[in-house]
């Protein structure tokens, strides 16, 4: 049975740092993952930072720096304060 995914990615504004947030349908958990680099920029990396980038691949596994899980309750909370927040700085 095909698991239901989502993610999406969120670069920040000065493009040197992002985060990707996924979703699986299954377990009710939301997954932050926190990147040095953007992914979506591969062009703009030098070639240090792209083998900085590979040999964390190969030591860690992994490309991103650090990953959060939430639970559901916490998920939720975490919305919502980002949406309350961003509604105090429009005014």
């Amino acid at each position: 049975m095909k698991e239901d995914i989502w993610s999406k990615f969120y670069e920040c504004d000065c493009g040197a740092e992002a985060v990707a947030l996924s979703k699986e349908d299954n377990d009710g958990y939301v997954y932050l993952a926190f990147f040095n680099q953007s992914l979506h920029s591969v062009n703009a990396l030098t070639l240090k930072e792209r083998l900085r980038s590979i040999w964390q691949i190969i030591t860690k596994g992994t490309v991103w720096n650090d990953m959060v899980i939430l639970n559901p309750k916490v998920a939720k909370d975490l919305g919502e304060d980002l949406i309350k927040w961003s509604k105090t700085k429009e005014k």
